[in-house]
């Protein structure tokens, strides 16, 4: 056995490992060569064996603050464990301390007392998940039949942690606890572990090799005390190092410090220490889960709690985003129904001109240079010219216009039956409820086909959104995530600068629809037919959806604890940076994915033909570079 483990101090520098520039581990090949000299295998528990995923570890007592409703939970735990280290002071010279004893700081029944520490240890092991880099290790150590322990300093005593560690499928052959040891002030913290450890297990310290977080506990106190010891940075230093990830982003969570944030960073850590990422960055993969997940989990929390307060009892999604938004909220979970009915602006605003609602013109028939043609412009709306109709031509924008309003009724004409089938594919649609218990749900900007359905429909139906510019329609019944006509004028400002990023989170990859027709089976959409710069931006769109959805996963399970207000605020934060302050490989991928703003055929530029985060632009240029009132997607 070894003896004097206090003076036994061996030069070890030469097998020292320190892993200081964040990426992580060595291949295996390599660390089975390395545990080859070692005959015990030791690990710190949390950031090593298994991490949580949060930014602060102390913000699971946010989490039993709200799901289990204790008022004022988070300090009261805070405060209860301080108090029990001073206590564990005075009686054994100790700071080291134990769950039941930092319970009985907060609850004189022996029941309540219980109660918490299984809840809390509960809430741990929902929280915790396997460490890639621990376990790939810890199954190197067991493949070459090496012994295997843990050593935490930790409140939990050994036998909660095993539980813990088996949970997550790591049997080890000893776990130790400065809990179980803190009459004695045995810890990492004073390199006190180490020493009973080899005395526990009858092994000198050269025997052992040592993986931890702490720069002093895991590394230096176990090279004292003549022990091999592998430096390995925690998920949330590496989170936070890795120069890939936005760093004005990762400062706005940061400084936010919410639990929402708190989720948002700590599920991030963990995704990008999985390796969802990619070996090379996914960066449309990122941009879904970061800035589209956030989004869309305040998009949902935002109109679920206005539906429940105004008695909304369905959501009508508009397609193609309606799609997206539809699924976003079943994988999220809400108590609100969530439906999806065909339109697009060329379905909603066409109609209109049977009607002679020639407000819809600027944005059928938007400004482009050079002679403008009846007859192609009406081709690229699906509409034919009729016979006895002249194909009019101009190159003088305003004068095209002024001839297509002159047309008067010819538009009954050349739309048809148009009008009647798709008002009346609504009104089977919608009838079924009152217009009082109905909203319809879009991305937003200028909610031109929220006008063209009212006017339809005859009605003034209420609407969730993104966000309105300060010349979109209006009526008292629309709210707004962000922005509401403009105002307040810095988030409208900022986030209408590069509309298209916003856009991406929700567009779907599928084709528009043109108009709906009765058929003996009711009504049936048709559909454009999509070009290669549609089928080009598909596969952006997809990566980009796939981590929108699995961020949503991620934080399914806290949906009734998050804040719809903090949700918001987060989103806009990350969304803001983003557009404002991208990664060079951010603004390189993201800005080069096609977009295009008119509705039916027509040029496709880049996303960076109109993002440019250098620019001050102000909103009067926002409004004139968007040329059309309300353009986004068709």
């Amino acid at each position: 056995m070894a003896t004097d483990m206090e003076n036994s101090k061996i030069s070890v520098s030469h097998r020292i490992i320190n892993i200081q520039d964040g990426k992580g581990p060595f291949s295996p090949e390599i660390i089975e060569e390395t545990l080859k000299n070692f005959s015990v295998v030791s690990f710190d528990v949390f950031d090593t064996l298994l991490f949580r995923n949060l930014a602060d570890p102390k913000d699971v007592f946010k989490i039993i603050e709200e799901k289990y409703n204790i008022d004022n939970f988070y300090a009261k735990r805070i405060a209860a464990e301080a108090l029990s280290r001073e206590k564990s002071k005075i009686q054994y010279d100790s700071y080291e301390t134990s769950i039941d004893q930092i319970y009985s700081m907060i609850y004189d029944d022996h029941n309540k007392k219980d109660f918490g520490v299984d809840m809390e240890v509960s809430e741990e092991e929902d929280l915790l998940f396997p460490h890639p880099f621990g376990m790939l290790v810890y199954k190197i150590a067991k493949k070459l039949g090496l012994k295997t322990i843990a050593i935490s300093d930790m409140y939990l005593s050994s036998e909660q942690i095993k539980k813990i560690l088996i949970k997550n499928g790591l049997y080890l052959d000893h776990v130790f606890s400065s809990s179980d040891w803190r009459k004695e002030d045995i810890g990492k913290y004073n390199g006190k572990s180490f020493v009973k450890v080899c005395r526990e297990l009858n092994v000198f310290p050269e025997e052992i090799i040592h993986f931890g977080d702490n720069i002093q506990s895991d590394f230096i106190n176990a090279n004292e005390k003549g022990v091999a010891s592998i430096h390995l940075p925690s998920a949330m230093e590496e989170l936070m190092q890795d120069d890939r990830i936005n760093p004005t982003v990762k400062s706005a969570l940061k400084n936010m410090d919410t639990l929402e944030s708190s989720l948002l960073l700590g599920n991030l850590s963990r995704r990008l220490k999985e390796g969802y990422f990619g070996v090379g960055y996914n960066v449309a993969r990122a941009f879904g889960y970061i800035q589209g997940g956030l989004t869309a989990a305040a998009f949902l929390s935002f109109m679920e709690e206005e539906a429940l307060a105004n008695g909304k009892k369905a959501l009508f999604c508009l397609t193609r985003d309606g799609f997206t938004i539809k699924q976003a909220a079943e994988i999220f979970g809400t108590s609100i129904d969530f439906r999806v009915i065909w339109s697009s602006r060329r379905m909603c605003l066409v109609p209109l001109l049977a009607k002679n609602a020639f407000w819809v013109l600027p944005s059928l028939f938007p400004y482009r240079s050079g002679v403008l043609r009846l007859s192609e412009e009406l081709k690229r709306l699906h509409l034919a010219l009729p016979e006895d109709v002249e194909d009019f031509e101009s190159d003088n924008y305003h004068d095209f216009l002024k001839y297509l309003e002159s047309m008067g009724s010819k538009w009954r004409e050349i739309i048809g039956s148009e009008a009647n089938s798709y008002r009346d594919y609504l009104r089977s649609e919608m009838d079924q409820y009152e217009d009082e218990d109905i909203a319809l749900v879009d991305v937003g900007w200028g909610l031109t086909s929220h006008k063209a359905i009212d006017q339809l429909l005859g009605s003034c139906l209420s609407g969730f959104y993104l966000g309105t510019h300060d010349k979109a329609y209006n009526n008292d019944r629309i709210k707004n995530l962000f922005f509401s006509y403009g105002e307040p004028k810095k988030i409208c400002t900022a986030l209408m600068s590069a509309v298209e990023i916003l856009e991406l989170i929700f567009s779907d990859a599928s084709p528009s629809a043109v108009r709906v027709s009765r058929s003996k089976f009711g009504f049936e959409p048709e559909f454009e037919k999509r070009d290669s710069s549609d089928l080009s931006r598909d596969i952006f769109v997809r990566e980009v959806r796939a981590g929108m959805l699995d961020f949503l996963k991620d934080i399914a399970p806290y949906r009734s604890i998050l804040k719809a207000d903090a949700l918001k605020d987060a989103a806009e934060a990350v969304c803001i940076a983003l557009i404002e302050n991208p990664t060079a490989q951010e603004y390189s991928f993201l800005g080069n994915i096609p977009h295009v703003r008119e509705v039916g055929k027509s040029q496709f530029y880049p996303i960076s033909y109109w993002w440019n985060p250098q620019s001050n632009t102000d909103q009067e240029e926002i409004e004139k570079s968007l040329e059309v009132e309300g353009s986004k997607n068709p």
